[in-house]
């Protein structure tokens, strides 16, 4: 996904706005699972190449997660890990706020039904839902909470909790998390497309 990357920290150290701006790049951005874990508790990396055929990686954030999610963009926390002759030479605390060239909506495809997978070809078939996609942290320490919205409202059933950013990718973003169904609340995935809102000039 090609985004504007705003690092927000130096070293551990938040960066004043002044300092963000100066160190803005743009490029490729990608999240995909990190080597080894367990199941249901793998560490996502997301990573900024230096051209769209990903040939090299530029930077790297570890453990990557998502904190809050808005028309702006998207922000995302994790570590900064520096390596001297291929070993750890230290971790520090980092944040990358992505944002789009301009505002932007989005397309949802949800990929279970009362909590059970649904086939590829049955969510390539259906119709997304497009409207604006909300997600925050409810407390510190606590995974986010995302909503799609829609004419200002939310639909029953479009509410995620305990977010996780699964995977990121040119075409697209998958976040998985709960719904609250009749007998209570079972597991969700969501396959999320941004797209951008045309104005009123550029719909003349």
């Amino acid at each position: 996904m090609f985004v504007t990357i705003h690092a927000l920290y130096e070293g551990g150290d938040l960066l004043a706005n002044e300092e963000v701006l100066a160190r803005t790049r743009r490029g490729h951005v990608g999240i995909t699972r990190e080597p080894g874990g367990t199941l249901g508790a793998w560490q996502r990396t997301a990573m900024l190449f230096r051209d769209e055929n990903r040939d090299e990686v530029a930077q790297q954030l570890h453990k990557a997660a998502l904190v809050d999610w808005s028309r702006a963009g998207i922000l995302i926390v994790g570590l900064e890990r520096n390596y001297r002759r291929s070993a750890l030479s230290g971790e520090f605390p980092q944040a990358w706020l992505l944002t789009f060239a301009q505002a932007t909506d989005v397309e949802v495809y949800r990929l279970r039904n009362a909590g059970e997978r649904l086939p590829g070809d049955q969510v390539i078939a259906s119709e997304p839902l497009r409207g604006s996609l909300r997600a925050s942290v409810p407390r510190p320490g606590q995974p986010p909470t995302a909503a799609f919205v829609t004419q200002g409202q939310v639909p029953f059933g479009l509410e995620l909790e305990r977010v996780q950013l699964q995977r990121l990718d040119r075409r697209g973003v998958v976040l998985a998390g709960e719904e609250n169904s009749p007998t209570g609340l079972v597991p969700q995935s969501w396959y999320v497309r941004p797209f951008a809102v045309k104005t009123s000039c550029q719909s003349r």
